[in-house]
């Protein structure tokens, strides 16, 4: 089984337009449409069984919108291979009682993302989200590291995500990119054998590039061997299966896991073991 812990996709009446400006700030090439039944697609042919969908709040009026979305169609696309996150926006005001209802409504985690607040995650109102979702057993799944879309600053940089560790202490967050995209160097020697797990998202393999716009600042992904070391630092079972498509290739990245050099029981283990323990 396998299951791609970090995925995302658009309403299709504005999954085109979202795509274009996505890619025209990180100058990366989409691999899929960014619509559902382009992913069912792309899950198809890479063999994957269930994807996370991970909903971003740019603004704190779409909350409510992007969350009756993901509650609504919950129940159904379950059984077509999606599991649906919520989304929060610090800027928000009724974070508690809208985590609430994400809880009651089944959902079983929410994404967020600092570097589209252009916030440090360890600003009050992102804390509180954190604490509020954990204190309702909820996953939190937050892009780590520098993003790919912001040259300004490293909103997520290892510092914070130790302070966030020591003051909350949370046991269901999850760190996309292996943990600080372009950071791993400090992500290695400061959150190794921490609590929180990693998702493997667009970490490996070649970023597919646009060869109409400037290069971005920072364009490339961990070396085989320093990914696998990382892997093992900080333990297998704090690892998850994560392509962050539509910006990867499912297949792509199913068939990277399978070359690299970990043992059958550690590929198990990423691809769906650790995914299906921590979801339940």
């Amino acid at each position: 089984m396998i299951i791609d812990f970090h995925t995302h996709t658009f309403p299709d009446n504005i999954a085109e337009k979202a795509l274009k400006k996505l890619s025209d700030s990180s100058r990366a090439v989409p691999y899929t449409k960014g619509t559902a039944s382009s992913r069912f697609e792309s899950m198809k042919e890479a063999g994957i069984d269930l994807s996370v969908n991970l909903p971003v709040a740019t603004k704190a009026h779409q909350v409510v919108e992007i969350n009756n979305i993901a509650i609504d169609s919950v129940r159904e696309e379950i059984k077509e291979g999606i599991i649906e996150f919520g989304s929060m926006h610090p800027e928000f005001e009724n974070i508690k009682d809208e985590l609430k209802r994400i809880s009651n409504a089944g959902l079983k985690g929410i994404k967020i993302h600092p570097a589209f607040y252009q916030l440090d995650i360890c600003d009050k109102r992102i804390m509180n989200i954190i604490y509020e979702a954990c204190s309702l057993d909820l996953i939190v799944l937050t892009h780590a590291g520098w993003d790919i879309g912001f040259e300004e600053a490293n909103y997520i940089p290892v510092e914070s995500l130790l302070r966030i560790d020591k003051e909350i202490h949370p046991k269901k967050m999850v760190l996309a990119h292996m943990g600080g995209w372009n950071d791993w160097d400090n992500v290695e020697k400061y959150l190794a054998g921490s609590d929180y797990y990693f998702d493997t998202s667009f970490s490996l393999g070649k970023i597919n590039k646009r060869s109409d716009l400037k290069d971005p600042m920072r364009t490339y992904n961990m070396q085989d061997k320093d990914f696998v070391r990382l892997s093992r630092a900080h333990g297998i079972e704090k690892i998850l299966f994560g392509t962050d498509s539509p910006w990867s290739s499912q297949k792509e990245y199913v068939d990277k896991i399978n070359s690299l050099d970990f043992t059958d029981k550690e590929r198990e283990m990423i691809f769906s073991e650790n995914a299906k323990e921590l979801l339940k």
